[in-house]
């Protein structure tokens, strides 16, 4: 099987290498992406990958450690957005071995995409809000309890993370800050 393996970077034009239905395998990576570069590949996907070509996307909902300016995300916000762009979904949450949040997307290039690059953003945009919202939610419950600093320290950083990548985006109504 390694010789038809072909591991292609995230680069422009990385889609022109791909010709029939194949496989593509986004592994513990998608949380490092900005939101813009985050629109442009689901995009990419959904638009340019041949019919009936599987997608596989394993990230984690809540990281090991604190990353300089990364969160996890909700697995089933990018569930919905690669519907939304054509692809048949399965989500999958789990917990690691580690005790780590994970999730697996197994999808399967289906419908012809009706979604433009924008479209994508505006729904990864929405999709961080509603998280940033549910945090906001979890760190007001944990607050008022005593001794819980490292998971309030998880939050903040999630937070922090969240609202900066919404701000980045040019994103300035987004409430959650802490």
């Amino acid at each position: 099987i390694l010789p038809h393996v072909k591991l292609l970077p995230y680069e422009n034009k990385w889609i022109e290498y791909i010709a029939a239905p194949c496989i593509v395998v986004i592994r513990n990576v998608f949380h490092e992406l900005k939101i813009d570069d985050a629109s442009k590949l689901i995009h990419e996907i959904c638009m340019f990958l041949p019919k009936d070509s599987v997608v596989l996307l394993q990230d984690m909902t809540t990281l090991p450690s604190a990353e300089k300016m990364r969160a996890g995300w909700l697995g089933i916000h990018l569930a919905n957005i690669f519907e939304k762009g054509g692809i048949r979904v399965n989500h999958t949450p789990d917990t690691s071995k580690r005790g780590v949040d994970v999730f697996l997307i197994e999808g399967q290039r289906q419908n012809i995409c009706e979604l433009k690059e924008k479209d994508i953003r505006k729904l990864l945009i929405s999709a961080r809000k509603e998280q940033l919202n549910i945090l906001s939610e979890k760190y007001s419950e944990i607050e008022e309890k005593p001794n819980n600093e490292l998971p309030l320290s998880r939050l903040t950083h999630d937070i922090a993370a969240i609202s900066l990548a919404l701000k980045n985006s040019g994103e300035t109504d987004f409430g959650g800050e802490t």
